[in-house]
């Protein structure tokens, strides 16, 4: 009987040294499973911002835009400094004579080979140009550059002979350059004569080569026959 006991307290000693480190070994587990399933813990400090990151490469350019809409006009810039002076103008002209032949005999009147037309009427005149109608001779007073023009309808006397001829005469001299032929239809003529002396005489003469030379000065259909224009331009 002791000796039963004496194996059964050996047994029960040999089975507590198994069983202790067991359960030390379950109540750490125990303890470890009771840390993991604690209370969460307080958030912590927020962290310092970060330094700025470096500058990104410019993008593409966009594609344009519509045209905006028309501004209103601006205000009126201020006036500007007066101008520099002008360029003198030209001399006006005061020295001319403007004569016509004028309702009959003057405008259908027959002229002589030789002989000047004869007007009757004058429409202006001014200055150192002078002029006796109806002889048909006109005075230049001064010495000077003159514009002279002069025409009308005129015809030959006897038709069928020749062209008849008018020609300008300054001075007793009859200008080649100055002569026009007519066969009753207008002829005008304007040319540009100097004159180194004075006084000098002009006439609008008849130059048509003889014989048969007289000629007519005829109407325009109306009581014009023939005009005369001098004007002194320097």
């Amino acid at each position: 009987m002791i000796q039963f006991r004496k194996s059964l307290i050996k047994l029960s000693l040999s089975m507590l040294c198994i069983l202790s480190p067991l359960s030390l070994y379950a109540k750490q587990e125990h303890s470890h499973s009771d840390s993991d399933s604690g209370k969460r813990g307080k958030h912590g400090h927020r962290g310092k911002r970060g330094y700025h990151g470096r500058v990104g490469e410019p993008g593409l350019q966009g594609v344009q835009g519509p045209q905006g809409h028309q501004g209103s006009p601006g205000s009126p810039g201020v006036q500007g400094p007066p101008g520099a002076p002008g360029v003198d103008g030209t001399t006006a002209i005061t020295d001319f004579i403007s004569v016509i032949a004028f309702s009959d005999p003057f405008s259908n009147q027959p002229v002589a080979g030789g002989a000047p037309v004869l007007f009757n009427m004058t429409v202006s005149e001014s200055g150192s140009i002078s002029g006796t109608t109806p002889t048909g001779v006109f005075t230049l007073s001064e010495t000077g550059t003159y514009e002279v023009t002069y025409g009308g309808p005129f015809i030959i006397t006897s038709p069928g002979t020749q062209a008849p001829i008018i020609a300008l005469q300054v001075g007793g001299v009859v200008l080649p350059q100055s002569r026009i032929s007519s066969e009753g239809d207008w002829q005008v003529l304007s040319l540009i004569i100097d004159v180194a002396s004075e006084p000098t005489t002009i006439e609008v003469v008849n130059n048509t080569p003889a014989p048969n030379n007289s000629i007519t000065i005829a109407r325009d259909g109306g009581n014009v026959g023939f005009f005369l224009a001098i004007k002194k331009i320097a």
